[in-house]
């Protein structure tokens, strides 16, 4: 990734600015890569509910923004989390939090924002393929069905091909058309950290989930569709590493 362009709004946020989408490059990767079948055939064990994946990622002590929806969401400790249990929880920010309430950037108080985020532990990326996004996006899905592939397979085959410059702990089902990767990165400097972004960015990645106090879907969660959010792909060596 050494010649990926870097341009962020912030080295706190690390949200890269829009960038056109490298077509060509990703048809390249997608006809090559992986299917979402051999995605999850190369995972290892998966926990089996919200409560497992986060202790196998989290130290009980650590302060984790959750909610239903992005309104309700509230900070506590995982060891409360677990008394009170998951429930109808369908959200988390993967950045574990410093405390209850920050300041935003329009200096209110509030209970998520970059001021009461803690370090990044992971760089969450999130493909979601669909139809009608735009012409050169459905010429790439239209090339896909002609090979028995959907776009789900496509999603996988680019979070296993960005395994090659971060390695990938797991991939959350959002419960609706997209895959969300969890990538560690204790450790990794920031610059390299926003080159990575830069680089999903350019393969048509939602930046979305970039900002580092920006609520994912829960692992094992259910959305308001009644759809799961599965877990996918585990990888329990990385993610005891990022621990």
């Amino acid at each position: 990734l050494s010649g990926t362009e870097v341009n962020v709004d912030g080295a706190r946020s690390l949200i890269p600015r829009k960038a056109k989408t490298d077509w060509t490059s990703v048809l390249t990767i997608v006809k090559a890569g992986d299917t979402l079948e051999t995605m999850s055939g190369a995972s290892g064990d998966i926990p089996p509910d919200a409560a497992s994946v986060l202790q196998a990622i989290y130290h009980p002590e650590a302060l984790l923004c959750c909610g239903s929806e992005m309104s309700n969401a509230r900070t506590q400790s995982l060891e409360e989390w677990l008394a009170e249990g998951f429930g109808d929880l369908r959200l988390i920010v993967p950045n574990p939090m410093t405390k209850a309430m920050g300041v935003n950037q329009q200096g209110r108080t509030s209970a998520r924002c970059l001021d009461n985020t803690g370090p990044r532990k992971f760089l969450l990326v999130e493909f979601d393929f669909a139809k009608g996004k735009s012409s050169d996006c459905d010429s790439v899905i239209e090339i896909m069905e002609t090979m028995g592939r959907t776009t789900s397979d496509m999603n996988a085959a680019l979070h296993s091909h960005l395994q090659q410059y971060l390695p990938l702990g797991m991939v959350v089902y959002s419960g609706g058309k997209s895959l969300h990767g969890w990538y560690p990165c204790t450790g990794i400097p920031e610059e390299e950290q926003a080159r990575f972004l830069a680089y999903a960015l350019s393969l048509g990645a939602d930046p979305m989930l970039f900002t580092a106090c920006q609520l994912a879907r829960m692992p094992w969660g259910i959305r308001d569709n009644g759809c799961v959010q599965e877990v996918v792909y585990f990888n329990s060596e990385v993610i005891n590493h990022a621990r």
